[in-house]
């Protein structure tokens, strides 16, 4: 009996320190659940404030024109465009800018993958494709 107690005894602190590393690991978890939880929601809630600003925007402006650049210009604000048309088919058909977005580069800016380059690079020319080149 005496040798049963001093194994446990023994075993103890292997068994403390695993049950500990467990815990460090659960609450690593956690936190780390709890971290990108927080991302999406301040991501979403840019995303509704954005959208709020769009809707007031256009319930202010009698003209389609200014109120997609105005729109434009708040994605611009809130995300990494930096280049953007917005085009209208009227009733006959025929496809016309609207409104233009072209800012500088930003300083924090960051490159494109090469992913990213490759969609980049393809949408080149769309504007001829379509009819608008100036």
């Amino acid at each position: 009996m005496a040798d049963s107690y001093h194994q446990d005894r023994a075993k103890a602190p292997a068994l403390r320190d695993r049950r500990l590393e467990r815990e460090r690991q659960a609450r690593q978890e956690a936190e780390r659940i709890a971290e990108d939880a927080t991302r999406r929601l301040y991501r979403e809630q840019v995303k509704l404030e954005t959208i709020l600003e769009v809707t007031r925007l256009a319930n202010a402006s009698d003209s389609l024109e200014d109120t997609t650049t105005q729109g434009l210009q708040q994605l611009a604000d809130h995300t990494v465009w930096r280049r953007a048309h917005a085009l209208y088919r009227d009733p006959a058909g025929q496809l016309r800018r609207i409104a233009n977005l072209n800012l500088p580069a930003r300083d924090d800016e960051v490159e494109p993958t090469p992913a990213g380059r490759a969609l980049l690079d393809s949408a080149c020319g769309i504007e001829s494709q379509l009819g608008l080149a100036s």
